[in-house]
């Protein structure tokens, strides 16, 4: 081979495997660094999922933080809107003297009014000031009441006085502030939503600039001020009353024209009325009469005065008047309307009709005012010389679970028209508030089994369930054991019978004894002989009578007329022979019989006698 040929061929072969050698190595390049990437994503995720999870829990630990205070402004939020805003009123006296704050003696979260005012005067100069004011405030929900003396100390200064001491209702708040003041406060009264004022005469002097001060729809909450050797200045706060229900109007019935009227302008603006006396009075009209007046006493729950208003023209014949009980409300009308209102006619929530007949005429058409839930409130309308028109205004019956003494309601939640009967300590007006149905002094009490009443689970009056005292026949009763008779049948006491299977009356045992009419068989119980169909009793037990003698009537020693004559001429006794035993001799029976020995009936075997010897029967 030429030399040209062999290097060109050596040069080839070293080519082609450089070239195989390159593809290997290049293989193995791209393994490697694959692993190094692979490993190096799974380093970067792992930092980057590490990284994920720092933010997030970072995030959950400021979302918690957050939460916290979102929780904690709520809270306090809450807490500050919980109570009404209170209402300071001016400042009356002068600078100066150190400052005081009854508030700053309340729990926070709780509404306080005044319960029971003390107050003390000082003579200086001929004149008198307020010396100071000792105020017991209370609260709702809570037992522990707040005092609060601000002043000097009475009664330790030359020319102190006291003004006595006053105490309000639990339903009674301060609506008015009347004193005096100038360089001090020189007097003090106030005047309460029960149209009381206190104290009476006024508590302090004549000297300084009057003033009166009040806030429609709220009452005293507490007082602040300043003091030196008297009161040297008085501000008052108030506190808003519950927030009336929403009063829905109904329609308007009637004609247009005439001289309005408003009851509802007589109301306090805090109280909720309604009516509690109506009078009306029909007039001559072509073609029937229609209503000339309408006369309506309102009252509030818890207000002594009511307000008596008078629609209408004067005359006419009266329709009435016509009084609603304590817990009674107007829940519809019927009324009959047309150029004037022509007859009006109302029904309550106890299902009476007032006045029956109505009263006015048949003319006009006929409407019916009521809405569901709600009571007649107060009325509206136009008069000329007649009820031109009318319009009833609707008040809801309170809910009896808002955790206030609201409506007609005698305590919180409970009396009055609120379905809750109010248990014992609660405040109440008459026994059909209280639980126990027995309201003494204005207190529900615990019943008794003298009261008077059916309470506290007796059967009927006084009698039967936890009372000793059985009711007699004809009573109420829930078992046997709540009456005499021992006989409870459709809920009554029943009158003792002699087949009852009860022992009652005067019997001595089950249906029989006494003046039943059944004898008692032997080993019943018996009060005397004649309880007993065997003419013995013994120790209190209907018992057989003894045998005259073991030896038979006729034989022996006995006679049958002496064995007759030992019984009362009641009974007698004969022995019947029977088989002879020759261990314990001849057995014989011992029988009893009413009447004579020629005519026996048998009355009830007697226990087995056993003889030595054996006699006949007796003749």
């Amino acid at each position: 081979m030429h030399s040209s040929t062999i290097i060109a061929s050596i040069i080839v072969l070293v080519t082609i495997a450089a070239k195989y050698s390159s593809v290997a190595t290049h293989d193995s390049y791209i393994q490697a660094l694959r692993r190094r990437t692979h490993a190096y994503n799974y380093d970067k995720n792992q930092q980057r999922n590490m990284f994920l999870r720092r933010l997030a829990q970072q995030l959950i630990e400021d979302e918690d933080s957050d939460e916290n205070l979102r929780s904690a402004a709520w809270k306090r939020d809450n807490s500050a809107s919980a109570l009404p805003i209170i209402q300071p009123g001016k400042l009356y006296g002068s600078s100066g003297g150190a400052p005081f704050d009854d508030s700053t003696h309340f729990t926070s979260g709780k509404l306080y009014a005044p319960q029971t005012i003390t107050m003390t005067r000082i003579s200086t100069n001929g004149q008198n000031t307020m010396e100071s004011i000792s105020i017991t405030y209370g609260t709702p929900d809570e037992t522990t009441p707040v005092v609060c003396r601000d002043g000097v100390t009475g009664g330790t200064q030359s020319g102190s006085a006291g003004c006595g001491s006053v105490t309000l209702g639990s339903d009674e708040k301060i609506v008015t502030v009347i004193g005096k003041y100038g360089s001090a406060v020189d007097a003090l009264q106030f005047v309460t939503n029960k149209d009381r004022t206190i104290p009476d005469p006024k508590c302090g002097g004549t000297g300084g600039v009057d003033f009166t001060e009040k806030k429609q729809g709220y009452y005293l909450s507490y007082i602040s001020g300043t003091t030196i050797d008297r009161l040297f200045s008085i501000q008052f706060h108030w506190a808003p009353f519950p927030a009336l229900p929403i009063i829905q109007p109904g329609k308007l019935y009637g004609a247009s024209g005439g001289a309005p009227f408003d009851d509802s302008t007589y109301f306090k603006s805090w109280k909720l009325y309604a009516p509690q006396t109506i009078t009306m009075t029909q007039i001559p009209n072509s073609p029937s009469p229609v209503i000339g007046s309408i006369s309506i006493t309102y009252k509030a729950s818890d207000e002594t005065t009511p307000v008596v208003c008078r629609d209408g023209a004067t005359g006419g014949t009266a329709c009435g008047p016509v009084t609603l009980d304590s817990d009674e409300k107007i829940v519809t009308v019927k009324v009959r309307t047309g150029s004037a209102v022509d007859a009006l006619q109302f029904v309550t929530n106890k299902g009476r009709t007032i006045p029956d007949p109505k009263c006015g005429g048949t003319g006009g058409a006929s409407f019916t005012d009521e809405i569901t839930g709600y009571y007649l409130s107060y009325i509206s309308g136009t008069t000329v010389d007649h009820l031109n028109s009318i319009q009833f205004h609707w008040a809801p019956f309170p809910a009896n679970n808002d955790s206030m003494m609201n409506g007609d309601e005698t305590d919180v939640d409970c009396g009055g028209s609120s379905g809750n009967k109010c248990a014992v300590g609660k405040a109440c007006k008459v026994n059909t508030d209280c639980d126990n149905v027995l309201c003494t002094g204005g207190i529900c009490s615990s019943p008794s089994c003298s009261d008077g009443l059916k309470n506290g689970g007796e059967a009927d009056v006084d009698c039967g369930g936890p009372c000793s005292t059985k009711c007699d026949s004809g009573k109420t009763c829930s078992s046997a054991t709540d009456c005499v008779s021992k006989v409870c049948s459709g809920n009554q006491c029943q009158a003792p019978m002699n087949h009852d299977n009860v022992m009652n009356g005067d019997e001595t045992d089950v249906d029989c004894g006494g003046s039943s009419g059944n004898k008692c068989a032997v080993g019943k119980i018996c009060k005397a002989t004649s309880d007993c169909n065997n003419v013995l009793c013994t120790g209190g037990i209907c018992s057989i009578p003894a045998p005259c003698s073991t030896i038979c009537c006729g034989h022996g020693t006995v006679s049958c007329t002496a064995c007759l004559d030992a019984t009362n001429n009641s009974a007698a006794a004969y022995c019947s022979a029977s088989s002879y035993d020759s261990t314990n001799g001849p057995h014989g029976h011992l029988n009893l019989y009413y009447g004579n020995l020629a005519s026996p009936s048998c009355l009830v075997d007697a226990p087995e006698y056993h003889h030595y010897d054996v006699y006949p029967a007796c003749p």
